[in-house]
C-alpha cells in the first residue's frame, strides 16, 4: 500500500509507514541482486533505483531481479545492471496489461453493442436475424451466434 489517508498536518509516523516499509523492501531486494552480481553500489544508486521500480507490483519487480540475480555475467558486462535493464521488462508487461485492459474494455462494449441490437430488434419486429436464422429469443441467438453465448446481461 503507498497510500494513506491523512490531515493538511505534517505526515506521521502512521501516515509514512507504508510507503517506507515498500522503500525498504525495493533496498532489500536491490541488495540481494547486488549480492548475488558482486557488485558494489552507493546508497545512492540503491535509492535512485528503488525509485524507479516503485510503480511497479512487488511480483514483477522480485522476478525481474530473481532473473538478474541468477543470469551468468558476460564476459565484459559489468556486475550491476543498467537500470534500463530492469524497467523494460517490467514496461514491457504493463504495456501488456493494459493493452489486455483495452481489449477486454472493447469486447464488453462489442457485446453491450451487439444485445442492446437484439433487444431493439426483437422489440419492433419480435425477432432477430443473424446467419439467416431467424431467432425469437435470447437462447435461440446463442445458439445460432455462439460468440456472445453466455453474455447477455440480465
Amino acid at each position: 500500500m503507498e497510500l494513506a489517508i491523512v490531515g493538511k498536518r505534517a505526515q506521521t509516523a502512521i501516515s509514512t509507514r507504508p510507503v517506507l516499509q515498500r522503500n525498504e523492501w525495493l533496498l532489500k531486494q536491490l541488495m540481494v541482486l547486488a549480492e548475488a552480481r558482486g557488485a558494489e553500489v552507493s546508497s545512492e544508486c540503491f535509492e535512485l533505483y528503488a525509485t524507479a521500480l516503485a510503480e511497479f507490483p512487488d511480483e514483477e519487480i522480485q522476478a525481474v531481479i530473481l532473473k538478474v540475480a541468477k543470469k551468468r555475467r558476460g564476459e565484459f558486462e559489468k556486475p550491476w545492471p543498467a537500470l534500463g535493464d530492469l524497467l523494460e521488462p517490467l514496461e514491457m508487461k504493463q504495456q501488456r496489461r493494459r493493452e489486455a485492459e483495452q481489449e477486454k474494455r472493447r469486447r464488453a462494449e462489442q457485446v453491450a453493442d451487439f444485445w442492446r441490437v437484439v433487444n431493439e430488434r426483437m422489440e419492433q419486429f419480435g425477432e432477430f436475424r443473424i446467419n439467416g436464422v431467424d431467432c425469437h429469443t435470447a437462447d435461440e441467438v446463442n445458439e445460432v451466434e455462439g460468440s456472445y453465448k453466455g453474455t447477455k446481461p440480465r
